[in-house]
């Protein structure tokens, strides 16, 4: 347990300084397949950029996001009540505009499929814990704003993502 605190007291002071951090918040559409439904959710992030050398940088990050849009199966319609997770993105400057990313992820998401019953509507709610992992490509169109498109695999769902991020 001393030897966690200690940990995190360090990685604390080494991201609050401004020399080896950089604050990042991103604004994403997540489309979600899952064969035969197709969901959407609204995802922001917040992060640090940790610069390793001039062309790579670790970026800690936590996702928090609603779903905004949802589908209908035999029936019974399904929705995303909500998201939380994170990732640690591994972002490769390709150029002065381009940049790839790759990053493992865990996120916790809740389902809602909802039916009608005999008069009524009859609720079901799932929470899931998941891992997954993802990649994609970035254009910088200044220091502090990006444009990005992205695929994620998490457990057997496909998340296709396109998004900005900010940085500060």
């Amino acid at each position: 347990m001393k030897a966690r605190s200690i940990l995190a007291a360090g990685l604390l002071a080494m991201l609050s300084t401004s020399a080896f951090a950089q604050l990042t918040t991103g604004l994403a559409y997540y489309h979600i397949d899952e064969g035969d439904l197709t969901l959407g959710a609204l995802v922001g992030t917040v992060g640090y950029r940790i610069p390793v050398n001039d062309s790579f940088s670790v970026i800690p990050e936590i996702r928090g996001g609603v779903g905004i849009k949802d589908d209908t199966f035999a029936g019974v319609d399904i929705e995303i009540e909500g998201l939380f997770g994170g990732a640690l993105r591994l972002e490769f400057l390709l150029n002065e505009s381009f940049y790839l990313h790759l990053s493992p992820s865990y996120v916790r998401y809740k389902i809602k499929a909802s039916a009608p019953v005999a008069g009524g509507t009859f609720s079901l709610s799932e929470t899931s814990d998941e891992f997954g992992v993802g990649g994609g490509i970035g254009f910088r169109f200044t220091a502090n704003f990006s444009l990005e498109a992205s695929y994620e695999y998490v457990d057997g769902l496909d998340l296709i993502q396109l998004g900005a991020r900010f940085s500060f």
